[in-house]
């Protein structure tokens, strides 16, 4: 595992002397986004910010945890559970490590 990885994990999880100074040194950086993030949410439910409406069902998996539990496979499952019902899919990811997919259109 490269240095970097593992030491985000060990900050994430507050593992050892370093990742517990790491992690108390990032939550002045957590409070001022948690902040951030609320106001955005708030212009949002006021009608402030533009929120653009898809004619399509919408389904939103991640941010459960940081790596390593199974959201792409899962999602990945979900694609084809529901074309396999006949449901047309789009799995979109930010994630620069998930190899695109290609399926077969009908």
């Amino acid at each position: 595992m490269p240095f970097s990885h593992d030491f985000a994990r060990k900050v994430w999880h507050r593992r050892g002397t370093g990742g517990r100074l790491a992690w108390l040194a990032c939550l002045p950086l957590s409070v001022g986004f948690r902040a951030a993030v609320g106001v955005r949410n708030r212009l949002y439910a006021a009608g402030i910010l533009p929120c653009t409406r898809v004619a399509a069902a919408v389904v939103s998996v991640g941010n459960l945890t940081v790596g390593g539990t199974g959201k792409t496979p899962f999602v990945l499952w979900l694609a084809h559970a529901l074309q396999a019902r006949g449901h047309r899919v789009a799995p979109v990811s930010a994630s620069p490590q998930v190899v695109p997919h290609r399926s077969r259109t009908r």
